[in-house]
């Protein structure tokens, strides 16, 4: 098992790209502003991103994730990047997944996925009905 596990390390740094520090998930509360790092060696480093309940990953620089209060940054020295993605803790931002990709010439590298989970989100209660042991209901 060690060495398949350094063999993908052996492989990743090989293909000229690697990430030095993961996006973390980031548990938060409601309209908060959070933000998410990650660095890497390579020619490019970007953020992708999977909104709950979507197929398709958009990147940070999209006009639907700029839309939903993302933005994006990067700094370089060197082949040595680092990204900062920002966002605001809006509702329909809740179970966005968060990857990093560092990008060669010939190949890229994408992070763990990172997760914005929002805290305090209650789910509808339009069809609530409990009955209490007393004969009593919610709705009465």
């Amino acid at each position: 098992m060690i060495g398949v596990i350094l063999a993908l390390i052996f492989l990743r740094h090989c293909a000229g790209q690697t990430i030095t520090v993961q996006p973390m998930s980031i548990n938060t509360t409601i309209n908060s502003t959070v933000n998410f790092t990650c660095e890497g060696v390579g020619t490019e480093i970007t953020f992708r991103l999977q909104f709950y309940g979507e197929n398709e990953t958009r990147g940070a620089t999209d006009e639907v994730a700029i839309n939903r209060g993302f933005s994006f940054e990067t700094s370089n020295d060197n082949d040595a990047r680092t990204a900062q993605l920002q966002g605001t803790a809006y509702e329909f931002n809740n179970n966005t997944s968060i990857r990093c990709r560092v990008d060669t010439n010939n190949a890229s590298l994408s992070s763990d996925v990172a997760i914005l989970m929002i805290q305090g989100l209650l789910d509808s209660v339009v069809d609530l009905d409990y009955t209490f042991i007393n004969g009593s209901n919610l709705m009465d």
